[in-house]
């Protein structure tokens, strides 16, 4: 795995925990569900487009 993946997991394990920290771990919020499942789909996004150039 390059280090720019690695790159992308460990960001996507800060912005999980920020999200988590702000009160967002409970799915039962369909807005708080929309804005996590947005979030994981830029890192994940960001992951694959460079996973793809490798």
């Amino acid at each position: 795995m390059s280090s720019i993946s690695t790159q992308y997991i460990r960001e996507f394990n800060r912005l999980n925990a920020m999200l988590e920290s702000a009160g967002m771990r409970s799915f039962d919020d369909q807005e708080q569900q929309t804005a996590r499942d947005v979030a994981a789909k830029v890192l994940i996004d960001k992951f694959l487009e460079n996973a793809e150039r490798e």
